[in-house]
């Protein structure tokens, strides 16, 4: 794994751990009113975060497996995970990649159903989060995905070498 991966590597899994103390203190919590209220939300807001990243890293199993050209970022707080290169890749390579990042924020939803506690408030903040997060991808990036397949030209933009 390239140093730079290795790097973001390491800020993901932090920030999933982050996550995870979060939701701890909040289920173990004596807190109430205001207190216990930010803990569930910084755990839910988390939470979508934590998808957020599963999506990014989808995409970067799709372009690896697709043998795509991919760079990625040289700063651990840039949001973007890579760049890919619509010069060296190939329309079918950008379209493995685009489905990688829809395959990892359908199985982040799915474990958000399956794993947090819709009685609690960060169940209810991580879940609207999640799924509003995947709304959002899907209305951003399948039109794209969709030209692409359909023979269009590759994107163009900030995230596009």
């Amino acid at each position: 794994m390239e140093p730079a991966a290795r790097r973001l590597l390491l800020r993901d899994l932090t920030i999933v751990a982050l996550t995870g103390c979060l939701w701890w203190f909040e289920s173990h919590s004596d807190a109430s009113g205001t207190g216990r209220v930010v803990l569930g939300v910084l755990a839910g807001l988390t939470t979508g975060v934590v998808g957020f990243l599963a999506h990014e890293w989808g995409h970067a199993i799709g372009s690896r497996l697709s043998k795509a050209t991919i760079y990625y970022a040289d700063r651990i707080t840039s949001p973007f995970l890579f760049f890919f290169d619509t010069t060296k890749n190939t329309k079918r390579q950008f379209v493995a990649m685009s489905i990688g990042g829809y395959l990892a924020s359908a199985l982040a939803l799915v474990a958000a159903v399956a794993l947090l506690p819709w009685d609690q408030l960060s169940g209810q903040v991580g879940l609207i989060v999640v799924g509003l997060g995947v709304l959002a991808t899907l209305a951003a990036e399948l039109p794209t995905t969709i030209r692409v397949a359909r023979g269009g030209p590759m994107p163009r933009g900030y995230v596009y070498r």
